[in-house]
């Protein structure tokens, strides 16, 4: 395997990763703000509760944004251009397996370690 395949599966495995932590952020919010929730009400009064949801919900927030940004900006190996997007509309297809622009697939992750 050559040099310039190394650095192409990185950025690929990079983009299942990226994928697949936004998706899991943005699916899991709401069970871990409940939790959140129930733990703090036991530890803490309702004002402290409030302000503590606020700042989790926040930090929480900027977490799942960054990884929608890192995601979202995924640039095809082929073309260049922004995976998820169509050159020159503003809307992002999520969960796209080919390129928006040139058509090239998410490569099948290799067992090989």
């Amino acid at each position: 395997m050559n040099d310039s395949e190394t650095k192409q599966d990185l950025r690929w495995a990079a983009f299942r990763k990226n994928r697949f932590l936004f998706f899991l952020l943005w699916l899991a919010w709401v069970p871990i703000a409940y939790i959140l929730v129930v733990l703090l009400k036991l530890f803490l009064p309702e004002n402290a509760v409030t302000v503590g949801m606020i700042i989790v919900l926040f930090v929480y927030g900027v977490f799942l944004l960054k990884a929608y940004w890192s995601y979202r900006g995924f640039l095809c190996p082929r073309c260049g251009k922004r995976f998820l997007r169509k050159e020159g509309s503003i809307w992002t297809r999520l969960g796209a397996t080919r390129c928006m622009n040139c058509g090239m697939r998410v490569p099948k992750k290799t067992g090989k370690q």
